[in-house]
């Protein structure tokens, strides 16, 4: 699915660099602070918006468990909720009614 879609794979490496490179500002010294900031500037524009990255995180769940994927819903967290980062959540649909396990991604900005 992503090889045919180079944009998807661009925003599903986006994604990941994105979980990945939220550090706190505060351990940065020197020039490599200005230089990290500089490149969150950066990837910060090039955020996709939180549907986009909804979407992206959907694809990945779906080649990973594509038999599953029904079993999951997706969506989009107001951003009060995660202490005023963007965020989406994953949502085991559990269909005895109880509350099933549920992932929350965190998009942490700069």
């Amino acid at each position: 699915m992503a090889s045919n879609h180079p944009l998807l794979s661009l925003l599903l490496l986006s994604l990941l660099l994105l979980l990945l490179l939220p550090l706190p500002s505060s351990s940065w010294s020197g020039p490599i602070r200005g230089e990290m900031e500089a490149l969150q500037r950066r990837l910060a524009t090039k955020r996709a918006p939180p549907s986009v990255q909804e979407t992206a995180a959907k694809g990945v769940l779906e080649r990973l468990l594509p038999t599953h994927l029904s079993a999951f819903e997706f969506r989009i967290v107001p951003e009060g909720f995660c202490g005023g980062s963007s965020c989406f959540s994953i949502a085991n649909i559990n269909i005895s009614g109880g509350k099933g396990p549920e992932i929350m991604y965190v998009l942490l900005e700069p």
